[in-house]
């Protein structure tokens, strides 16, 4: 089995590609769906254990926006894409039997899957 160089211009390439498609997606999420903090405010509770007259008010900071799992589902789909290339572009380069190839990209799929 030969290997076959892989020049860094190509590399280079094709990693500034994958930065400027997430740049142009996270852009347009700003300008058309922009990230809002929202606090989401509790009832008064009483601390556990205090001799002051206190109260205790939770509080939980979001940030998200109107359409933000839309958004991350796009994101997610967009990059599973890419990722799904990057695993299939090698196939050309490799004399191995299609079962074992289609073993690495299953695994790569399934590497994929649970590190979401």
């Amino acid at each position: 089995m030969s290997l076959q160089k892989v020049e860094p211009w190509k590399l280079y390439l094709m990693v500034t590609g994958f930065l400027v498609v997430d740049l142009v997606i996270l852009l347009t999420w700003q300008l058309y769906d922009p990230l809002q903090r929202r606090i989401e405010v509790f009832p008064l509770e009483d601390p556990l254990s205090s001799d002051d007259d206190i109260k205790i008010r939770p509080e939980l900071e979001h940030c998200e926006s109107e359409n933000n799992n839309i958004w991350l589902g796009e994101t997610k789909m967009i990059m599973s894409s890419f990722d799904l290339l990057i695993i299939r572009l090698p196939e050309g380069t490799r004399n191995r039997d299609l079962k074992v190839i289609m073993n690495i990209c299953y695994l790569m799929i399934l590497i994929m899957v649970l590190a979401c």
